[in-house]
């Protein structure tokens, strides 16, 4: 074994370890290494007999390696592009040349800095001796005037999977998307050997990356709507490209440039595109989690989830867990469903009223306006201004929609560090009176970073993120 192969793959000879041993070792929370395996960052390992994880004893070097990385600065992405390199890099000589080379720049740049630091401090050190003012340490002197480290530019990278109606092999593309990267994935369904030639569709699933299809090769199937098999590095068959293959793809076709971030917006938008459950039995259990939740304000009885579960080979309780690591829901410490995007089980500040006979809280303002779409019946929210405590009204009556007072809008922000999106962001997605109600709380919380949505962007938003999601075919 050399560098860090284990990331991927794991031996069956190893002598394992369960996962509360592996998170002692390596002195981390358990649920830590459950986002490292949907990361990618920590392969999934086997289960014993009894069903239990079964780490290889490598895995504790792995977490050493990803802990002392984010101690010396590095995010999670650059942890996954360093262990990317130490498995050799990208398949291209090229492509993994410009990558080692531009992570070897970014060090020497940080190195020289910090030697630029270390060298005020030793002259600190040297005069210490001396009264305090005429002691030497200039460390902001020793890198203010230095260039900033170079942006990298942002890259427009738009994916889309085409599938034909109820492809087996869809959850494992969607899958490993999900595993290796924040970008929002759209997905379309092709029903026709004419809809297929002209979406550029080669077999079901066909990932598009900005319109192109990386994996295309001669020996395509003759139906552009057959079953597609994919080949990994080692030549063997799989249902979707390895999590490699992906990433070296998506890497290659990050060619158009942007000097914008994208836009709060758009980053919640892919947030919750993410958190759509691939497999279809998850699918269904989510589903009747959000039905339960708009009828009853709460989730259904574990009898009814044991129906939906029977056949799929998991409890209803694994797959709650699995929906609750993908953030389509949260669990609380109890074990039972406390947030079912766009519901709350506890009392929020966005109440809302369907159909004039269920009442329901709301985890945010998007979430509170997307419940109309997403259940397609009337509504009216109840809210108030976080800054005032004067009341926010909005009314939906099929399809349309009045605000009270007219000039509302709705502020979209979220903490630094991602999370949950009950953690990072539902607290900031709040109705305002008007626009300078909300400039007056962006005033005092300049650490949040968002944008101020005028009523049509925010009923827009809330359409995109909910008005599917009860659709059998939503991906």
């Amino acid at each position: 074994m050399t560098g860090l192969d284990f990331v991927v793959g794991y031996g069956v000879d190893d002598v394992g370890m369960r996962t509360s041993e592996l998170a002692g070792q390596a002195g981390v929370n358990p649920e830590t290494l459950r986002y490292y395996e949907r990361r990618g960052l920590l392969g999934t390992p086997p289960r014993t007999a009894g069903g239990y994880r079964d780490y290889p004893d490598d895995a504790v070097r792995l977490l050493g390696f990803i802990k002392r990385a984010q101690q010396l600065g590095f995010t999670l992405d650059d942890v996954d592009e360093l262990l990317h390199l130490d498995r050799g890099g990208p398949e291209g000589c090229d492509a993994a040349r410009a990558l080692a080379e531009t992570r070897k720049a970014d060090f020497e740049a940080r190195i020289a800095d910090l030697g630029r630091m270390r060298d005020s401090l030793a002259d600190l050190i040297a005069t210490c001796d001396l009264p305090r003012r005429d002691r030497n340490c200039a460390l902001l002197a020793a890198i203010e005037n230095q260039p900033p480290f170079p942006a990298e530019p942002m890259m427009i990278v738009n994916l889309e999977v085409l599938h034909v109606p109820d492809c087996p092999n869809l959850a494992a593309m969607l899958t490993r998307l999900r595993q290796l990267t924040d970008l929002p994935v759209a997905t379309r369904e092709i029903a026709t050997e004419t809809d297929a030639s002209a979406a550029g569709m080669s077999g079901s699933p066909t990932l598009l990356i900005n319109g192109h299809d990386p994996f295309r090769s001669p020996n395509q199937p003759d139906s552009a709507i057959a079953c597609r098999i994919y080949r990994d590095e080692h030549g063997q068959p799989t249902p979707a490209p390895s999590t490699g293959q992906l990433r070296d793809a998506i890497a290659a076709g990050a060619t158009v440039p942007t000097a914008q971030p994208p836009t709060p917006g758009e980053m919640l938008s892919s947030c919750r595109t993410r958190t759509r459950p691939p497999d279809p039995t998850d699918r269904a259990v989510h589903q009747a989690v959000l039905r339960s939740f708009a009828t009853t304000g709460h989730a259904p009885p574990a009898a009814e989830l044991t129906i939906l579960a029977a056949g799929s080979g998991r409890t209803h309780t694994e797959i709650l867990a699995a929906l609750h690591h993908l953030d389509a829901i949260r669990l609380g410490t109890d074990g039972q469903v406390s947030v079912a995007y766009p519901f709350s089980a506890r009392p929020t500040r966005h109440r809302v009223r369907i159909n004039n006979q269920v009442d329901v809280h709301a985890m945010c303002a998007i979430d509170a306006l997307g419940v109309a779409p997403m259940l397609e019946r009337d509504t009216r929210i109840e809210s108030t201004d976080t800054t005032s405590g004067q009341p926010v009204t909005v009314t939906s009556t099929a399809g349309h929609t009045s605000w009270d007072p007219p000039e509302a809008v709705v502020f979209l922000g979220a903490a630094a560090g991602g999370g949950p999106s009950a953690d990072s962001c539902c607290d900031y997605l709040n109705f305002f009176t008007d626009e300078a109600a909300a400039k007056t709380w962006t005033d005092a919380h300049p650490h949040v970073p968002g944008q101020v949505l005028a009523q049509d962007e925010a009923e827009a938003l809330a359409r995109r993120l909910f008005g599917t999601l009860l659709h059998n075919n939503a991906p």
